[in-house]
């Protein structure tokens, strides 16, 4: 009887040394669940986590546009004079000696412009800004590249006649609120320029009273406008590919 009591109070005694020496430690990862991996390109996991790919470098082309898609009013000011206006205000923000450039406290470089009420056909004055979210680059070269492919985006959004309209013979236009320009980075150093548009208004007027944006439906109009670059790019990365993205939530693409 006495053996047996023994007996089982030294497996018991197992059982919970067992127990405790399987128990964590508190050095080092309790389990191995620590070492998944997320992709990142995966639809679900960017969605559940709010990654936004428009931000970054991506690898798919050489040049990687992303466009937002809600409308925001540039009026009468489109086309090449869009280029021009777009292009200096950049120019001006992004000094070529710096190799980055932002803007902060939502401070915005403005032009004048005229817009259109929802309800009536008078032509009213009033003004659209750029805020540069960020933009990065190596040599002069790449930043003037980087400059000439956001200002050319612009320019040939207003080129598709869906994204404009006429009132009183004055010819009118929308273009996106967000422009990012992505490229591979040149030793070590980052080629990106990101900029978001905004409009005269208040409440849902902010960005256009009047008119869309077509953005899926502007992409093959954006596209030749990049390829002229082909030769200057090809200069600094030696190759060349193009592709052209509507900010639509995550990874989804245009239909």
């Amino acid at each position: 009887m006495k053996y047996n009591f023994i007996m089982v109070f030294l497996g018991l005694a197992m059982c919970l040394l067992t127990m405790v020496s399987a128990a964590p430690t508190g050095e080092g990862p309790p389990s191995a669940s620590y070492n998944v991996t997320i992709d990142l390109k995966d639809p679900k996991y960017a969605e559940l986590l709010g990654y936004d790919p428009s931000y970054y470098y991506q690898g798919y082309a050489t040049v990687e546009i992303w466009v937002g898609q809600t409308p925001v009013n540039v009026g009468n000011v489109y086309g090449g004079e869009l280029y021009r206006v777009a292009s200096r205000v950049i120019e001006h923000e992004c000094a070529s000696h710096d190799g980055w450039c932002y803007q902060t406290n939502w401070r915005l470089s403005k032009f004048n412009t005229r817009y259109a009420q929802p309800n009536d056909d008078n032509l009213y004055e009033g003004e659209t800004g750029f805020k540069i979210e960020q933009g990065n680059w190596e040599t002069p070269q790449s930043r003037k590249l980087l400059i000439g492919i956001l200002s050319g985006a612009m320019e040939a959004t207003t080129n598709n006649p869906a994204n404009c309209y006429h009132v009183r013979g004055v010819k009118l236009c929308n273009i996106g609120d967000i422009y990012r320009v992505n490229m591979p980075k040149t030793n070590g150093y980052k080629n990106d320029l990101h900029l978001r548009v905004v409009g005269d208004g208040i409440g849902r007027y902010t960005h256009a009273y009047r008119g869309i944006h077509d953005c899926c439906g502007t992409r093959s109009w954006i596209d030749p406008s990049i390829d002229g670059t082909k030769d200057e790019v090809n200069q600094i990365w030696h190759q060349y590919s193009r592709d052209v993205r509507c900010i639509i939530d995550g990874w989804t693409v245009c239909p």
